[in-house]
């Protein structure tokens, strides 16, 4: 694991601030940091309690202590995938990355070292982990299960279209795919038959996350639609799992590049990548914009919260993060 270049303050970033009445925190050293070290564009970024790792196109994995001060945060650089890095998580102290040379690995969060590898037969689009069990999803229109214990996945959901986001229930109980313009809902102990299916747009989804109860998704498409679902798992014949509303202000371009949205920690607010190269972040219940980030130089592709901080970290094609206080 190699050391990777320092961070600078965003002084120059032109913080726009379009509602007065979300806190600031006084967390980070500066309400906004830029950090640097990739070569090339920034696809997934994934905090816990104080890291954040990062993965890029340049085939690395870096690790970042939360800037809390002006001391160096680059903890490391890991080197091993030999394609793009297409998306990283946190598996408790070790990560998880998927790639764009059909593999997903774990590597040791404090050593970096390589603790297990699974073999994918195409790029693998996303992983995610809830406590209990990874899910990953590729480009062959595959959804798979694992338990890290094990060598195989332990189930496989096979589908006709590229599948770019799934997204698991913190119960461990139910996953979530994006596949086309279609969500569907599986339980991990019966996979044979979907749950249920919702549609509300005619674009592919490019993202799916889950709140914190598990009673909601959020969607993002590839025309820049961002949406929310009833995620429970039932309800009466009558009742439609699709809003009718959206949450505007977050455009996508003609690229249909897999820009991801979230819910924050505490699952009031929507924060949405965008094309425009801003990080745009929502009230969840009014829908109203809180805040609009300026500062990335090329569009902004991933959005993470931290579970518990006014702090939101964006990555983007320029080949930085941005770490912020809300």
């Amino acid at each position: 694991m190699s050391v990777v270049k320092k961070q600078k303050i965003a002084n120059n970033l032109a913080l726009s601030k379009v509602s007065d009445d979300v806190d600031s925190g006084k967390i980070l050293y500066n309400r906004a940091v830029v950090l640097e070290g990739h070569q090339g564009p920034v696809y997934s970024a994934a905090i816990n309690s104080e890291l954040i790792v990062s993965g890029g196109d340049d085939k690395t994995i870096n690790i970042w202590k939360l800037p809390t001060d002006d001391n160096d945060v680059n903890l490391g650089c890991i080197r091993g995938h030999k394609a793009a890095v297409t998306s990283v998580c946190w598996m408790n102290g070790n990560i998880v990355s998927g790639s764009a040379d059909s593999t997903m690995a774990i590597w040791d969060g404090e050593t970096g070292q390589k603790i297990r590898n699974y073999r994918n037969s195409t790029i693998i689009n996303q992983v995610r982990y809830n406590g209990t069990l990874l899910a990953s999803c590729d480009d062959a229109g595959t959804v798979k299960l694992w338990d890290f214990r094990e060598k195989n996945s332990i189930s496989t959901i096979s589908t006709k279209f590229p599948v770019w986001t799934c997204c698991l229930s913190s119960s461990g109980n139910i996953f979530f795919s994006g596949i086309d313009p279609t969500i569907q809902a599986y339980d991990t102990r019966a996979t044979d038959k979907s749950l249920w299916t919702t549609s509300s747009t005619i674009d592919s989804i490019t993202s799916l996350d889950i709140n914190n109860d598990n009673s909601m998704l959020v969607s993002r498409s590839t025309r820049g639609a961002v949406s929310t679902y009833n995620a429970k798992e039932f309800l009466p014949e009558n009742v439609s799992r699709s809003s009718p509303y959206v949450y505007d202000g977050a455009p996508s371009g003609n690229e249909y590049k897999l820009i991801r949205a979230c819910f924050s920690g505490d699952s009031s607010r929507i924060a949405s990548g965008s094309d425009d190269k801003t990080v745009t972040v929502w009230d969840v219940v009014t829908r109203r914009i809180l805040n609009k980030f300026e500062g990335h130089e090329a569009s902004t592709l991933d959005v993470t919260f931290h579970p518990s901080e006014n702090i939101v970290i964006s990555t983007s094609l320029d080949g930085t993060l941005i770490v912020r206080e809300l």
